[in-house]
């Protein structure tokens, strides 16, 4: 099936999400452990490709390279990895979702894409992938096999007329979060909706008051977690700027919505950990020199930076 290709123009928070990209896989640590001393890990990425680290941040090892790999995601029985990687050349962009072991062998192309796309997110069984295409293209989520079969688009028509920003699938596999809009008019808003498009629920405001965006499903699926910047007053222009983007959680029928984060930095890319107790982002904080991975209990306590790197990193995933 021919894959898809994507508006090139989109915006702030894709941006953002390229300058810092990151993305890595599961491995043993330590190299000489038998298998029931496995350790479980955080992937993430840096500009030359996917790396791991144990989940207090130590031992960061690279895992494979990737070039320019803006996103990451285990599967749900962490024995592989989807991974987006893109490369230029006279100023053609070509790039691919690609699927590999959790040792970082074996990769695998498991779809073709012209513009950076969102981050992969795998079905509960393993056996799908959906991602979605950057505001531009209007209401559609790309659903592949794991093994690159069966391409196709999924069109959820009552859905504003705007491209699909992220999506995530939820732990029952009923059900994907569906985030849309961008910084500016129309506006953007968090969504649930069936696997077929239907029973669309609207979870945050779609409204050019808030950049709401980057939903993830708790592991037993109660709650998400999202960013979003309320607008502030610059000169006397209410704006929305991406020093606003923070780290927030609600229901998952968007009932009792908590800010995280008051860091007055763009906080982003946020994922939950296996047992739900804590969540790993990218914050760009003054004094650590790029982006940097830190970790927050879930009832916004625990505040911890994990990489130390003056590297940019991106897209961490924690492994099932």
């Amino acid at each position: 099936m021919t894959a898809p290709r994507f508006a090139s123009h989109s915006v702030g928070r894709f941006v953002l999400r390229a300058a810092v990209a990151a993305l890595v896989p599961m491995v043993v640590a330590g190299g000489a452990r038998s298998s029931a001393e496995v350790v479980r890990l955080i992937a993430f990425t840096r500009p030359d490709g996917i790396y791991v680290m144990h989940t207090d941040g130590t031992d960061v090892r690279l895992l494979r390279h990737t070039g320019w790999t803006p996103w990451v995601t285990w599967s749900p029985d962490g024995r592989k990895l989807a991974y987006v990687s893109f490369s230029y050349r006279k100023h053609v962009v070509k790039g691919g979702m690609w699927v590999m072991s959790a040792d970082g062998t074996s990769p695998t192309l498991v779809a073709k894409v012209s513009v950076v796309p969102s981050r992969p997110t795998w079905s509960p069984d393993g056996r799908r992938i959906a991602f979605a295409q950057p505001p531009g293209g209007h209401r559609v989520i790309w659903i592949v096999n794991s093994d690159g079969s069966n391409l196709h688009r999924l069109t959820v028509p009552r859905l504003p007329p705007i491209g699909a920003a992220a999506v995530d699938w939820s732990p029952t596999g009923d059900r994907f979060a569906v985030a849309l809009g961008s910084w500016g008019p129309p506006g953007s808003g968090i969504y649930t909706t069936n696997t077929n498009g239907g029973d669309l629920r609207s979870l945050t405001p779609f409204d050019r008051q808030h950049a709401s965006g980057e939903p993830d499903w708790s592991p037993d699926g109660r709650r998400i977690v999202f960013t979003d910047a309320v607008p502030r007053k610059v000169g006397g222009v209410v704006k929305l700027e991406a020093r606003d983007q923070e780290i927030w959680i609600m229901d998952a029928d968007g009932g009792s919505r908590v800010r995280l984060t008051h860091n007055g930095v763009p906080d982003y890319e946020p994922a939950w950990s296996p047992d739900g107790r804590t969540i790993a982002f990218v914050g760009a904080y003054a004094g650590a020199g790029s982006a940097e991975i830190y970790a927050i209990n879930a009832d916004g306590t625990g505040f911890t930076r994990l990489t130390h790197n003056r590297v940019s990193e991106a897209s961490p995933s924690w492994q099932p």
